[in-house]
């Protein structure tokens, strides 16, 4: 088990089976907070708040493409607030205003890494329920129509409304790896514009 020292980017948040939330740790690397089974997310869940320092000790941490990291809360976990450590404000930038990137390169970019892309809507699946979660898969092409990607949109972004034939800007997703695609996970810091409006 290990020890590390955090800041929380956002609110833990639902995500299929497990709660998670964002951090950057002291070592300067961004990481997920994972937490799963009723009695870790009730023990920890209301604990973690956006903007605050922590030192979680007797964790699980596993190294994740891109330098990122996964850190797994358990009961033998012990949460302590702790004194602040300096965060480059350009890694919160990249994280609150993730970077517009061509759909093609998304499409060989690193797991975990945030992007903003724009571009077409070609499909939109009905929304998919789990025990605990809801989700909708949107596939975007660039405006040339040769490349697409799916953006997974969870929770309360499964409702967006946007139309095939729209032209979008998806903000601050992360790329996700499965069965050798790449594909995009909406995040609590993704916003959909339709035409210059906010959808979400």
């Amino acid at each position: 088990m290990a020890s590390v020292t955090v800041k929380v980017l956002n609110e833990p948040k639902a995500r299929g089976k497990a709660v998670m939330c964002s951090v950057i740790t002291n070592a300067h690397s961004f990481g997920d907070i994972v937490m799963f089974g009723a009695d870790v997310r009730d023990r920890f869940e209301s604990r973690l708040i956006r903007g605050r320092f922590y030192r979680l000790v007797s964790v699980t941490t596993v190294p994740k493409d891109g330098g990122r990291v996964s850190i797994k809360l358990s009961s033998k976990t012990r949460v302590f607030a702790t004194v602040p450590f300096d965060v480059p404000g350009e890694m919160e930038d990249m994280f609150y205003n993730a970077p517009e990137m061509a759909i093609g390169d998304v499409l060989g970019c690193s797991e975990s890494k945030r992007v903003t892309i724009v571009g077409r809507v070609k499909t939109v699946s009905p929304v998919k329920e789990g025990g605990s979660w809801t989700r909708k898969e949107v596939c975007v092409a660039d405006l040339s129509g040769r490349q697409a990607v799916t953006v997974n949109l969870w929770g309360e972004q499964s409702q967006l409304a946007a139309d095939v034939n729209d032209v979008v800007r998806v903000t601050n997703c992360e790329a996700v790896e499965y069965r050798d695609a790449v594909s995009l996970n909406g995040t609590q810091e993704t916003h959909i514009l339709v035409g210059g409006n906010a959808l979400f």
